[in-house]
């Protein structure tokens, strides 16, 4: 949905990327940061796409399970929402030339 407003959205790519290793726990545990930093790491999008299906695929409790289903879910309808916002947006914004 960038690519409405920027030439070239690759860096963002790489940028989400990152943020998954670090923040989402793939590069190292979340429990490994400082504890600040694990309480608002462990309920960003980015570890409910990479630390709690790890959990639960290393360690399976229900808890796990649950926390990491019931975020996905709550994740996939505000990213929807959002995504559906910025398509209006730029649908609005775009001029497509012939050819």
């Amino acid at each position: 949905l960038l690519a409405f407003w920027m030439e070239e959205v690759t860096p963002f790519y790489w940028i989400l990327q990152k943020l998954i290793f670090i923040l989402g726990g793939m590069f190292f545990p979340i429990h490994f940061l400082p504890h600040w930093l694990q309480q608002t790491a462990r309920y960003l999008p980015f570890a409910f796409s990479a630390y709690w299906p790890g959990i639960v695929m290393v360690d399976f409790s229900f808890e796990s399970f649950y926390t990491g289903a019931a975020g996905q879910a709550v994740y996939i309808i505000i990213l929807s929402g959002l995504a559906m916002v910025l398509f209006g947006l730029g649908k609005r914004r775009i001029h497509v030339q012939g050819g």
